[in-house]
């Protein structure tokens, strides 16, 4: 593989354990497709989240539904985050276009104002990017983007797997360093 390849593919697995992490985070589980990265010219992922939101969309303006909705476009945000984190020069202007695209047809549904949607929009990528500082959450962003960029595709239940056995690791080094 090369170089330039290789650089593409890591920052996809990045973008795409950013999905992961920050979902697992907000109690949002991956569904049963998981993560995958292909490693193809032009490298794109997905990660895999069952939309499930209380009431209907459109109809119910709830703390309920607004809680619900944000938790969903953070993890949409923190694909795009995790990758500017990792190599901020491999962040073009169409990457996560989808998942934008994606956020903002949410935000919309109870966030009628596009003035106050752009200020929200700032807000939860100002969240995301506090959340992917955390080191007990990075850590996992690490472990999990590596297993990705490897394995090409994991389930859900190897993700889990990946995050658990990188906080454990994680936190045994501090022990001992402490």
């Amino acid at each position: 593989m090369g170089r330039r390849r290789k650089s593409a593919l890591m920052a996809t697995a990045y973008h795409e354990a950013g999905h992961a992490v920050i979902g697992n985070q907000l109690h949002i589980p991956l569904g049963k497709r998981g993560v995958t990265v292909i490693a193809k010219e032009g490298s794109y992922g997905s990660a895999h989240f069952p939309l499930k939101l209380p009431g209907k969309l459109g109809y119910t303006d709830t703390d309920g539904m607004r809680l619900a909705i944000e938790r969903h476009t953070l993890c949409f945000l923190a694909g795009l985050e995790a990758q500017r984190k990792y190599a901020p020069r491999s962040v073009r202007n169409y990457h996560a276009h989808s998942d934008y695209h994606s956020a903002v047809e949410l935000v919309s549904d109870v966030i009628h104002d596009p003035d106050e949607q752009k200020h929200y929009f700032r807000f939860l990528g100002l969240r995301v990017r506090h959340m992917l500082e955390l080191p007990h959450v990075w850590v996992q962003v690490v472990a999990v983007a590596d297993a990705l960029a490897k394995a090409g595709t994991l389930s859900a239940k190897e993700v889990r797997s990946i995050m658990r056995d990188a906080v454990q690791s994680a936190t045994e080094r501090f022990r001992s360093a402490h």
